[in-house]
């Protein structure tokens, strides 16, 4: 029943008539049809599951290329640019969603210019110097700005460069005529060689400890793919029928559950630890 243009979550009771729109969501394997909205509370857990995918990935961004930008070891280098990504971020986001085409998105960083990243800064008046002998002083802090800020210049002039070229493109209305000779079969395998690009990069950081990793892997892909169908009883309550029990479609509506990763990986993480340094 839609009440003040909402649609109400769907949730099953045995034995009871599903509804034709009802219908129509399990024909496709949708939860929601395109002309319909999810309730208020529901948007705010998908807001907040939206969140913390963006979190991860936009935090990764700055540890990725730390090592070729000469400061992996500058602890407050880092923290400047964590802060100046998630700032910029945030504001890009409000913009597009005010001024802008208002998509329900995050503007944030991206992995597609991580590749050109590590080209350009592989050249070799780009290489990193060897580290000096010493402790760390005001001054060296200094020089190390001196090191790592030229080469952040220097991938910002060529992202510049390259948005420049995308927003003619798109200026222009090019991208019409050339979706007629690119197609499906041409990005998928663009887009696959971006996330293989990576592959050293998230081995190494997956080596720190491969059983929290291959964890996190299974447990992503078991409630993404494997418990979609599988409904949660839940306590539930309108005025029409008072409190009640019934089932929530969880892991349809919120396939990258955090929250639940990180309670199994805590868990098994602490079973683990108890059990090695237990006297």
């Amino acid at each position: 029943m839609a009440l003040n243009g909402k649609q109400e979550i769907e949730m099953s009771e045995p034995g009871a008539e599903p509804r034709p729109e009802t219908k129509k969501r399990r024909a496709l394997g949708l939860s929601y049809l395109i002309d319909e909205n999810p309730p208020w509370y529901i948007c705010l857990l998908l807001g907040f599951q939206h969140f913390l995918t963006m979190l991860g990935s936009t935090l990764a961004i700055p540890f990725i290329i730390s090592g070729p930008m000469c400061f992996a070891n500058n602890t407050l280098a880092i923290s400047e640019v964590l802060s100046t990504i998630y700032f910029v971020s945030g504001l890009v986001t409000l913009l597009q969603t005010i001024l802008g085409v208002r998509l329900p998105i995050v503007q944030g960083g991206t992995f597609a210019f991580i590749t050109p990243t590590f080209a350009i800064l592989s050249l070799p008046q780009w290489t990193c110097p060897e580290p000096e002998a010493g402790n760390s002083t005001e001054s060296s802090l200094v020089n190390n700005d001196e090191i790592w800020q030229p080469r952040m210049r220097e991938i910002q002039g060529a992202i510049i460069i390259s948005s420049l070229f995308q927003i003619v493109i798109g200026f222009t209305g090019l991208v019409g005529f050339l979706l007629r000779f690119i197609g499906p079969l041409t990005i998928a395998p663009t887009i696959t060689l971006v996330g293989v690009s990576l592959f050293r990069v998230a081995a190494g950081n997956a080596g720190n400890h491969w059983g929290i990793s291959m964890a996190t892997i299974v447990l992503i892909a078991l409630f993404s793919q494997y418990l979609t169908n599988v409904k949660i009883p839940v306590p539930a309550c309108n005025r029409q029928r008072g409190v009640y029990i019934s089932h929530f479609p969880v892991f349809r509506l919120f396939p990258v559950n955090h929250l639940g990763n990180r309670s199994i990986l805590e868990y098994l993480c602490h079973r683990h630890c108890s059990r090695r340094f237990s006297f």
